[in-house]
């Protein structure tokens, strides 16, 4: 969605709009976009070596779920346990550890929210294509996924139908008051994928209005991406989470 050899941020949506490719296919069920990456600024430029993150909407945020680091590399050499702390034991992150993880939090939920903003858009500009039932909005460095399902479409078609066609453009989605449930492990070793993260940070995110978050580890808007899924995995295991509330 990018012109060729473009050195900015910035991506061509004109494929999906009204007269753009996306009308010719009328029998579409499932539409995955890559927009160019952001040069690696959403983790490096928050202290972070790595951040990845899933998120799930509908008219809103359903769930996102969010992996960081403050270092990642690959295992050389099966590295000594006794370099990293047991799982079991309690950790306690002190004020800018957690705001640093606060920022991650945020930075993620923008980028989502931004994305369903761009969904939106392609919905309205493609009003023709009612057989759609998957989108996944993804980026070139793979920081995150948006991902929309069959039922969640419905729903946000539903609300933007309730909306005339004189009204403000579309914005980034707001987010709304958020439960947050946090793990937190200063030495993680991957040993499926061959990694290590030091400062490993579980993040997993629902609506207030969705109940506080369970210890389940099910999440399905986890797959099989390493070493994304493999740290989610072993994160839930770390006896110690926070919870935090969100708001506006």
């Amino acid at each position: 969605m990018a012109p060729p050899k473009s050195n900015t941020r910035s991506f061509d949506l004109s494929c999906c709009r009204r007269n753009g490719v996306i009308k010719f296919f009328k029998e579409l069920k499932s539409l995955h976009l890559e927009l160019p990456g952001d040069g690696g600024k959403l983790g490096s430029s928050s202290g972070a070596s790595f951040l990845q993150w899933k998120a799930g909407f509908g008219t809103n945020l359903k769930t996102c779920v969010i992996v960081g680091a403050t270092s990642f590399r690959k295992c050389l050499k099966k590295e000594e346990r006794s370099r990293a702390e047991p799982m079991g034991e309690e950790i306690v992150l002190n004020d800018d550890e957690l705001k640093l993880r606060v920022i991650w939090t945020i930075s993620c939920l923008i980028a989502a929210s931004t994305r369903h903003c761009l969904l939106k858009q392609i919905l309205a500009d493609n009003p023709s294509i009612p057989s759609l039932e998957r989108v996944a909005i993804s980026d070139a460095n793979k920081h995150g996924v948006f991902c929309v399902g069959k039922e969640e479409l419905v729903e946000m078609r539903n609300s933007m139908n309730t909306f005339e066609s004189s009204s403000p453009p579309i914005e980034r989605s707001p987010v709304p008051e958020l439960n947050m449930k946090l793990w937190y492990s200063p030495v993680l070793e991957l040993s499926e994928s061959g990694y290590v993260m030091e400062g490993a940070t579980l993040v997993l995110i629902r609506p207030v209005a969705d109940g506080m978050i369970e210890n389940d580890g099910g999440d399905s808007l986890v797959g099989d991406e390493k070493p994304f899924s493999e740290a989610v995995r072993e994160m839930i295991k770390v006896k110690k989470s926070c919870l935090m509330t969100m708001s506006k």
